[in-house]
């Protein structure tokens, strides 16, 4: 039975994604060391979380983010840090202090080298770590360009994947990309998963155009048999306008 191979793990789909990424990127757990540019970064939640504001330290100053469930949210800006630290507002009348103030609940150090960062952030239960998790991936346009679908493996066993003309195997808690190759005007491209046996367990078509950037992640069956779960979290980038010459 397929669900041999594909049975559902105890381990949480954002569990599986910090795992898949603190593996493929170790370059997050170098030293800390000040950037000396700064660093773009988006956000993504698949879930809304506890907290109704959620802000990031620019040296003195408070940003709000502006996360929606599914989406990435808009590219920010940090200069002169080595970690990105998640902050809430305690207003002065629930403080211990009597006066408003920002709360630590989520922190990442910032990986050497790498200017674009895409960061999963996920809540967790644990008294003894901060409330939020953040789990980054390299999100430059050299790693990932426009025009490719990055899939992502968070099942228990190799899967083949099959996106318009090409076939990529991909071992568990993998990714791969792969470029659609389409037109300016883009088009439908077949999508298929299959299991180590070789049987179909997912199959639909997504657009692809020469502006997007898909990640597509590939989860074990929700039921023992069933398909795989997939969740597809897009992305348009246009590209830099051309300046027209002067008469």
């Amino acid at each position: 039975m397929m669900y041999k191979y594909l049975r559902k793990m105890n381990l949480t789909f954002f569990t599986k994604l910090t795992l898949l990424f603190f593996l493929t990127a170790p370059s997050f757990v170098q030293a800390q060391q000040q950037q000396a540019g700064p660093v773009k970064f988006s956000c993504a939640i698949w879930n809304n979380l506890s907290f109704s504001e959620i802000f990031y330290r620019q040296g003195k100053e408070f940003i709000p983010l502006k996360l929606s469930v599914g989406n990435r949210s808009e590219l920010y800006s940090l200069r002169g840090a080595t970690a990105l630290e998640l902050y809430i507002l305690i207003e002065a009348e629930k403080s211990e202090t009597g006066k408003a103030e920002y709360r630590l609940v989520g922190q990442s150090t910032l990986p050497v080298g790498i200017k674009r960062i895409l960061y999963f952030i996920t809540e967790i239960n644990n008294p003894e770590s901060l409330p939020l998790r953040l789990s980054g991936v390299d999100d430059s346009l050299l790693s990932f360009p426009r025009g490719a679908f990055r899939f992502v493996n968070l099942t228990n066993v190799s899967l083949n994947v099959y996106f318009g003309e090409e076939v990529n195997e991909i071992s568990p808690k993998k990714m791969t990309l792969v470029k659609s190759k389409v037109s300016k005007a883009g088009g439908l491209l077949p999508f298929i998963v299959q299991d180590p046996d070789g049987r179909n367990v997912y199959e639909n078509r997504f657009f692809a155009q020469e502006t997007g950037r898909d990640m597509v992640f590939i989860l074990p069956p929700s039921n023992p048999g069933g398909r795989v779960n997939v969740r597809l979290l897009p992305q348009l980038i246009a590209y830099p306008r051309q300046l027209s010459a002067s008469p």
